[in-house]
């Protein structure tokens, strides 16, 4: 709790010293590009296939964008929740950190395939935790896919194709989610 105090109130002394050096114009600017972004990734010329959320994957398979920032809403907490319950149940660091790296960019609407390296501490573990004491069935195969795959989401394009970003992005944390409970 220390930290997060630490984290707001930096935060705020942050943004109160921007106020100061630039003036309040700078966040009504701030806001209206937030504003301005939102809906562009609401727009057909939005570039999804660069998206590794559920939203991102929602929309890459034919949902409206409503329903797919819903599905979004739902996974974020299915994920907070998710990620909760793994903390108290595993208690090896390593594996949770990799569930936290993998689950934040799942929650994340707007994440973006060159932010697939949050991913990698995920696949690091499961690789060290399969060398050290044996692999679990299937693993480096898809270790091996999932080193891969960022390199080929950018091979669709403006064709619709699988939302490979987001599937890389969920293959990685059930990967440490099996790890985990692994008895």
């Amino acid at each position: 709790w220390r930290a997060f105090a630490v984290a707001a109130i930096t935060a705020l002394l942050l943004c109160a010293a921007t106020t100061l050096a630039f003036g309040v114009e700078v966040w009504r600017a701030f806001f209206a590009a937030i504003a301005e972004h939102s809906g562009r990734m609401q727009s057909d010329v939005f570039p999804f296939e660069k998206l590794v959320s559920v939203y991102g994957g929602a929309v890459m398979v034919g949902a409206p964008f409503g329903a797919a920032m819903a599905a979004q809403a739902a996974a974020s907490l299915f994920l907070a929740g998710s990620t909760w319950i793994f903390w108290r149940r595993v208690k090896a660091p390593d594996l949770r950190l990799a569930a936290l790296c993998a689950a934040a960019l799942l929650a994340a609407p707007n994440a973006f395939y060159y932010e697939l390296t949050l991913v990698l501490p995920a696949l690091l573990v499961v690789a060290r935790r399969g060398v050290e004491g044996g692999w679990l069935r299937g693993e480096r195969p898809f270790l091996a896919a999932l080193w891969i795959a960022p390199m080929t989401v950018l091979s669709f394009g403006e064709q619709p194709g699988p939302p490979v970003g987001f599937l890389a992005a969920a293959c990685a944390l059930a990967l440490v989610v099996r790890r985990g409970m692994k008895p």
